[in-house]
């Protein structure tokens, strides 16, 4: 409903998955109502949990976004026909929405699609933070992944990635964290990310990064983190 009230296309159902897109079949390259859709599908889930007889309360879930050139239209065979999307761009965006479980209710962003919102949609719409450099299983290209957060004076959920707005000091200290991350200068990030609010889901992730290798960063560190499964 989210998806077809801010004019994307309904074009498959995957398991408890529902892939929408945009751009077919009129022509666009506006993120907002894109946009606009993740955060009302986010919001509608949230807002389940105040109705004790719905049916999805308890469910989690995560949205994967991606923009680039793909084959749109009919496929099937003449006894079954369906209107899809494919490509490399609906790849990341699903590689994506399975990342995002390790964030809680989040909504992750290829680099592609957050330079448009960055250009087209305004912070009283959406907030973005850059979260880290990723390399997927499978993939030998990496993703520069970017969260979409509710506007400022919306909260849904706690504490950052997974649902809650995060302030302006927050954001400003992960990206700083991120920027030594990155860089090498782990015990600096690390610092930054004790200071940032427990529940917290990208400062989780990208804590348990250092961990995970060791606490510093390894011979030829390039700032990406290859991902141990989907």
């Amino acid at each position: 409903r989210c998806i077809l009230r801010h004019g994307g296309v309904v074009g498959d159902f995957q398991g408890d998955s529902v892939m929408g897109f945009w751009g077919w079949p009129l022509p666009s390259d506006d993120a907002r109502e894109a946009c606009l859709a993740a955060l009302a599908i986010r919001e509608a889930l949230a807002a389940s949990e105040n109705l004790g007889a719905d049916p999805i309360v308890g469910f989690r879930l995560g949205i994967g976004m991606a923009t680039g050139r793909a084959v749109a239209g009919k496929i099937g065979t003449d006894d079954q026909v369906k209107v899809t999307v494919f490509g490399p761009a609906v790849n990341v965006a699903s590689r994506l929405e399975s990342l995002s479980k390790r964030f809680g209710d989040s909504i992750l962003l290829d680099e592609a699609t957050a330079r448009l919102v960055r250009r087209d949609v305004p912070r009283e719409i959406a907030g973005l933070r850059r979260i880290a450099v990723v390399r997927p299983t499978g993939m030998e290209t990496a993703v520069h992944v970017s969260e979409l957060l509710p506007p400022a004076d919306v909260s849904i959920g706690e504490g950052g990635a997974g649902g809650a707005s995060c302030s302006d000091e927050s954001l400003a200290e992960y990206e700083a964290a991120l920027d030594d991350f990155e860089r090498g200068n782990w015990a600096s990030a690390s610092e930054r990310l004790r200071r940032m609010p427990s529940t917290d889901r990208a400062k989780d992730f990208l804590a348990t990064a250092i961990s995970r290798l060791g606490g510093s960063p390894p011979p030829g560190w390039n700032g990406i983190i290859d991902m141990d499964g989907k």
